[in-house]
């Protein structure tokens, strides 16, 4: 990872006051002084050491960098940590550490939007150095933040407040990127003014799409060729490349870990507002806005890529709402909502741009965006059901079966899905491709689900956009962080406390609170520590019964296409679950053969199921003798369940024996009582 700007004015003395503030700790004593220790680190590095200089900053992880806020090291260790920084490897890794430790303390304070105002006045004093001054805190204290701080100046009846808000502007860096490009779409033409003249400041090539865009279409003209200064080339296409570098966190044109606060900038009035969004949805957003763009300017493309952005959020929204979080239930509607009005065509183009992508959970969701009525668009479905993941060919499957159009691949994806329990999830994080591969095939022979990723941050994606994980395997470090902060990230969630977790690593990484750290791991030892089931999760279930009712409809219509599936079904018949049993029991009515007749007497004569279940496995034998006149039947326990009085479970029964060629028993109508 490049941790240098990306506009080539990223203020290093911020990253670097970061990086040191997280190098000593916060409590005045523990076992280990963290500066002294940085120090023996900086020592063994410049010496060519570099097993003791990796040990020493592994030592510094282990103090807990959540509790590192100093800032005494800055002055004394500038240079020092400009080293490490551009030694990249673990190096890299643990200046990526320390800063994501510093992340949390550092939001709160810069969201103060009083302090960043009052901070702001200073960028308008006669001083140079004040000036200087009043950039540096804006940048390092407020970051985007205080960038927003300044734009309502823009409008400023000032002409100097104006022009020293966009020097000030084009001074921050990568810090004022995303207020600055909310800036171009407000409706106030000297706020778009400014925020121009600050773009064509910056090298920053995410500002591109925005100039090109105002250079061709900004209904001001001193907008338009204040904008061609720093911008031309095809907007929409502009936009559209731009909403890519978005949505895969392109190194240079996307948005970096350390620039996303969870939030979005949007313009308002003369300023610029920001919105609360869930991290993970904050790159997704951004790329929304310039897909849709890119659309509104003609880019026929520009709607795929937006319907496979609002697949990626509501496959997260979804993970969200799942793990308690009510209160994104309304964002999820609305998504879903949204995306469908791009219609069918789109979405078919998004799932199989998922599918080439390997989007697993992606694709999953724009299945069942297109499950519904008058579905034409089913080449990304009929892809998807061919997939190995078992909950996409499931989502698949179900859309094409309601639809009508189920294959001869869906139909076996449907037999699969209707006895399915419980699936058991691994995600396996590790960068050796060999090791990484070799356990994911050997867990998947084995019926489990194997995600993968090759870093912490695509680790940690798999992990939000999961319906269930019952082990991590992580190997250590990580490019882009150490196990040990990937943990504490997992078991953030609740639905992961209890979690087994697996590090790879050697005698560096040490003991990690909540995981068992191993040199080797195989298959076997990781489906050791799984944790019992206590019962089917909700979502198996919920496919399950789907799946059987799916096939129940398919067998009155053409009960020859599920002889695939007939044994998938007289398990789905053996369930306990009268929602999943009897809708395959109905199924296996039209497509069973004798030998399933004395499972279902069986059935009938099990006084511990419903009556519901119970009627249908008797209809279900009825239905087979229909089509195997003189196949041997047990009689008896049809007899004794009519005497039980349930009338719906009595005229099944009598159904059957009617097909069973037993003989008529005569009863008249008693006296009124």
């Amino acid at each position: 990872m490049n941790l240098r700007s990306k506009s080539g004015n990223m203020p290093a003395l911020r990253l670097l006051s970061i990086l040191c503030l997280a190098l000593v700790s916060a409590a005045p004593a523990v076992a280990q002084d963290p500066g002294r220790t940085f120090e023996e680190g900086m020592r063994a590095f410049r010496a060519g050491d570099r097993s003791t200089a990796l040990s020493r900053f592994r030592d510094i992880v282990r103090m807990e960098p959540d509790q590192l806020a100093a800032l005494n090291l800055l002055d004394d260790h500038q240079a020092a940590v400009l080293e490490l920084m551009s030694a990249g490897g673990e190096y890299e890794t643990f200046a990526v550490e320390v800063l994501t430790a510093a992340r949390t303390a550092r939001v709160a304070k810069m969201r103060d939007p009083n302090a960043a105002r009052t901070a702001a006045q200073g960028v308008f004093a006669s001083s140079d150095a004040t000036r200087a001054r009043a950039i540096f805190e804006l940048t390092t204290k407020f970051g985007p933040f205080g960038a927003a701080a300044l734009i309502p100046e823009l409008d400023s009846p000032n002409q100097d407040h104006r022009l020293a808000a966009v020097y000030a502007l084009s001074r921050m860096g990568s810090d004022a990127m995303q207020p600055l490009l909310a800036a171009t779409r407000s409706d106030n033409a000297e706020v778009r003014i400014g925020a121009a003249m600050a773009l064509t400041r910056s090298t920053d090539p995410r500002a591109a799409a925005s100039l090109a865009d105002m250079a061709a279409n900004d209904a001001n003209s001193t907008a338009r060729s204040l904008a061609g200064r720093g911008g031309s080339g095809n907007a929409s296409e502009l936009h559209y490349q731009q909403g890519w570098a978005y949505y895969v966190h392109d190194v240079q044109r996307g948005l970096a870990d350390a620039e996303n606060y969870g939030v979005v900038f949007v313009p308002n009035g003369s300023g610029v507002d920001f919105h609360e969004v869930p991290r993970s949805l904050v790159s997704l957003e951004l790329a929304k806005t310039h897909f849709a763009r890119a659309a509104e300017l003609g880019n026929t493309a520009g709607n795929g890529g937006l319907a496979l952005a609002y697949g990626a959020e509501i496959s997260l929204l979804r993970q969200l709402v799942k793990d308690g979080d009510d209160s994104k239930q309304e964002s999820l509607t609305a998504q879903e909502v949204a995306a469908l009005t791009l219609g069918q065509t789109e979405l078919d183009r998004a799932l199989k741009s998922a599918l080439a992508r390997d989007e697993v959970y992606t694709a999953e969701a724009l299945c069942t965006l297109l499950d519904g009525p008058g579905l034409t668009a089913t080449g990304g479905l009929e892809n998807a059901v061919r997939r190995t993941n078992p909950s996409l060919r499931y989502a698949a499957a179900l859309a094409l079966a309601r639809a009508g159009k189920a294959n001869a691949d869906a139909i076996v994806a449907l037999g699969a899905a209707a006895r399915l329990e419980a699936l058991r999830v691994v995600l396996v994080v590790d960068p050796d491709e060999r090791r990484r591969e070799v356990l994911a095939n050997d867990l998947s022979s084995n019926n489990v689900v194997a995600l993968t990723a090759v870093d912490g941050a695509g680790g940690l994606v798999s992990l939000h956009r999961s319906l269930h994980i019952d082990a991590f395997v992580v190997a250590d470090p990580l490019p882009d962080l150490y196990a040990r902060r990937f943990v504490a990230e997992a078991r953030k969630n609740p639905a992961f406390k209890e979690t087994s977790f697996y590090v790879l690593g050697g005698n560096d990484t040490g003991q990690i609170e909540g995981a068992n750290t191993v040199a080797k791991l195989s298959a076997a030892e990781v489906m050791a520590g799984f944790e019992d089931l206590d019962a089917d999760r909700a979502g198996n279930l919920r496919i399950a019964a789907n799946a059987a009712f799916a096939l129940d409809r398919l067998s009155m219509m053409n009960p020859g296409r599920l002889s695939s599936v007939v044994q998938d079904l007289a398990v789905a018949a053996a369930r306990e679950d009268a929602a999943i049993a009897v809708p395959a029991l109905r199924a296996l009515g039209n497509t069973g053969g004798p030998d399933h007749l004395a499972a279902l007497a069986g059935q009938v004569g099990n006084t511990s199921l419903d009556a519901s279940t119970r009627a249908a496995a008797a209809n279900a034998i009825a239905g087979i003798l229909s089509r195997n006149p003189g196949a041997a039947v047990n009689t008896a326990a049809l007899h004794a369940a009519i005497e039980e009085g349930d009338s719906g479970l009595s005229r099944a029964c009598a159904r059957a024996l009617g097909f069973a060629g037993t003989a008529h028993q005569a009863v008249m109508v008693g006296p009124a009582s």
